[in-house]
């Protein structure tokens, strides 16, 4: 048999109308999964970046003359500490604009005591030794406490891989249901051709030439649906990627995806055309084997 003719007219098959919707539709789900799966790295990196080098002081709440002289105390203990790169007291506007969020725009009473904030900007080439910072902060200054931010760091990564691994995961699912329709559209392919595959195959025909015209014919409906449906979820990413760009705040986990992520997404649809053209070939040799 030569290998360029085709003996089965896969072509009329509703596989061929139908499987590359199938595929286009997971192929979309997998990608905006992935893309959410990537952009996290991205996420973590931009939230590090916002906590690592920053630590904040606080001071509770005292009379005037009280918190003036916890202030001073503060400043001088942050002046003969190396490594800290600039200081900033917030102001009562500032804490308002930090508490206004959660509480409301004007609710919060002009009486109210308000605890003293630092913030610290640490230097990156050389960051202080926090832990005895620390002790010298609480020793110094009555009511005050330093906060390195690592245990919200901590409690924000984990959430965010945890997250990760689930869009990993769904990725993965995604792939074996991929498999599983494939699996039932070859399936059903070849038992809609059975006598023609038994007239060919005692005519000499071997198993592998059977297989190639079904992974052939697989892999161009995964090609056509991948590339479709990749290029939906595209639109779709780039759609996020614009409105997370208006959002403010650096710790919103809005999506963005460096060049390589952008490049892994478009190897989605080789996946897919490679997937159904493998799992089609198994499928029919599988087949091949049972018959007598």
């Amino acid at each position: 048999m030569s290998r360029g003719r085709s003996d089965l007219q896969l072509e009329g098959d509703p596989s061929a109308r139908i499987l590359p919707w199938v595929i286009g539709i997971m192929v979309y789900l997998a990608a905006l999964a992935l893309g959410g799966a990537l952009s996290i790295n991205g996420a973590i990196e931009r939230w590090n970046r916002a906590l690592t080098d920053r630590a904040t002081i606080q001071i509770d709440p005292a009379p005037s003359a009280e918190q003036d002289r916890r202030l001073g105390l503060a400043i001088e203990v942050i002046k003969t500490t190396p490594g800290i790169a600039r200081h900033e007291v917030l102001g009562r506007p500032a804490l308002i604009g930090l508490l206004e969020p959660w509480l409301g725009r004007g609710n919060l009473p002009g009486e109210l005591p308000l605890p003293i904030l630092i913030d610290l900007t640490i230097d990156p080439a050389a960051p202080p030794r926090l832990d005895e910072l620390r002790r010298r902060i609480e020793a110094s200054v009555p009511g005050a406490r330093l906060d390195d931010h690592s245990l919200w760091t901590g409690g924000l990564v984990a959430a965010a891989r945890a997250i990760q691994a689930l869009a990993l995961a769904a990725v993965g699912l995604i792939g074996l249901a991929a498999v599983a329709i494939v699996v039932f559209a070859t399936r059903a392919g070849f038992a809609a051709h059975l006598e023609v595959i038994d007239i060919i195959h005692l005519m000499g025909a071997r198993d592998a030439y059977i297989a190639r015209q079904f992974q052939d014919h697989f892999l161009g409906l995964g090609a056509k649906g991948g590339i479709l449906g990749l290029a939906v979820a595209l639109a779709t990413l780039v759609g996020f990627v614009v409105l997370g760009e208006s959002m403010e705040g650096p710790l919103l986990p809005r999506l963005a995806l460096d060049w390589w992520a952008w490049l892994t997404l478009t190897l989605l649809p080789v996946l897919a055309a490679l997937v159904a053209r493998t799992t089609a070939r198994a499928t029919v040799l599988s087949q091949l084997r049972r018959m007598p």
